[in-house]
This record gives C-alpha cells, structure tokens and sequence, in this order.
C-alpha cells in the first residue's frame, strides 16, 4: 500500500515538475544558437560606414545628373547654334530681286550701300508702264539681291537733273558706291540683267 501511494506520488510530482519547468529538446535536436551580444563600438562602427556609402551613392547620382544636364544643355545651345545658322544662310541665299517704289529714306539707305538700278517711270508713259510689267512679272529672273528703284519721272526733278535724265523709261544701274555702271533706255529684261550682273 505504501509502495503505491509513493508510486502515485512520485509520478505526479514528475508531471508537476515537466508542466512548471522549461522545455528540454530531446537527445540529438539542435538548438538555436543565442546570439553574441554586439560591441556598442563595432555597432557603431557599421552604422557609420553604411551612412558613409549612402552619402557616398548619392553623391555619385548628383554628379550623373549634374553631368547629364550639361550635356542636354550644351546639346541645345549646338542645335540653337545649328539652327539659326541655317536660317541665316536661307536667308542669304533667299534674297530675291526687289521692287521699290522710292522715297528719299530708301534711296539715301540703299545709295552708297549697295548695288542698285534706278528706274525713272511716268505713269502715262505706254512703254514705262509696259517696262515695269515686264520686270515685275519677271523679277524671278534677276539676280538675287537686285534693287530695282522705281523713281517718279514727273515728281522727282532734282534727281532727275543730278544724274541727268531727260526722257522717260530710262533706267541706270549704280554700283555699290555710287557710282553709275551704264544707262539704258527701254531695256529688253536681258539687257537689264545684263547691266545689273555688271554691278553685283
């Protein structure tokens, strides 16, 4: 009898101690290793270099962008370049002959400047009227940069006696400087172009 009470008792002390106690891994489990605790210093140490490279990488994508927007810049002051150095010579070069009719700020602007051809015309004048059409239908014909000054043959008298005009459909080509190249009276468009090509 005793030997069974000992027995009941031994046993349940033995599930009292296993259901208060910690767990015990059997034989040949492996356990988890606890980690070391780390040294405040090498903690540091780490944390400081992680900043370092971060600082580091976002320094380096500054200066990409920085560079990439040099280059984007440089490329479109090039292309700016480019273009407005294309539209400088399509300009020169589209130049067409003109047809003015004068007034003295344009003569004064274009005498002494550049080659010009002063037209004396009268609007009753059959062949003046005929002339003008000829050329200004025609104006495509003549050498690019021709200035062709339609001068009032009635109204402008003193021109007239400057360069010594006495009839009507008569026209003189100058050069640049001034200077009067050959005069003509009625002129063919061929013989006018002639006479301007001589100036240029």
């Amino acid at each position: 009898m005793k030997k069974l009470t000992l027995l009941i008792l031994s046993s349940f002390l033995f599930t009292a101690c296993l259901a208060a106690g910690p767990d015990i891994p059997p034989p040949g489990e492996e356990t988890e290793e606890i980690p070391e605790i780390m040294d405040a210093d090498i903690a540091t140490d780490i944390v400081e270099e992680e900043a370092t490279e971060e600082e580091a990488t976002e320094k380096e994508t500054t200066e990409e962008e920085t560079t990439e927007e040099e280059i984007t810049e440089e490329e479109t002051t090039e292309e700016e370049s480019t273009e407005e150095e294309v539209v400088e010579e399509e300009t020169t070069e589209a130049a067409e002959a003109e047809y003015i009719t004068y007034t003295k700020e344009t003569y004064d602007s274009l005498i002494g400047q550049s080659a010009v051809v002063l037209y004396f015309h009268a609007n009753w004048c059959p062949l003046c009227v005929q002339l003008e059409q000829n050329i200004t239908e025609n104006l495509a014909d003549f050498p690019k940069g021709s200035k062709i000054l339609e001068v009032d043959f009635d109204e402008e008298l003193g021109l007239r006696q400057e360069y010594g005009i006495t009839v009507q459909a008569t026209l003189l080509t100058l050069s640049a400087d001034g200077e009067v190249i050959e005069k003509l009276s009625n002129p063919s468009n061929e013989d006018l172009i002639a006479a301007i090509e001589k100036t240029l």
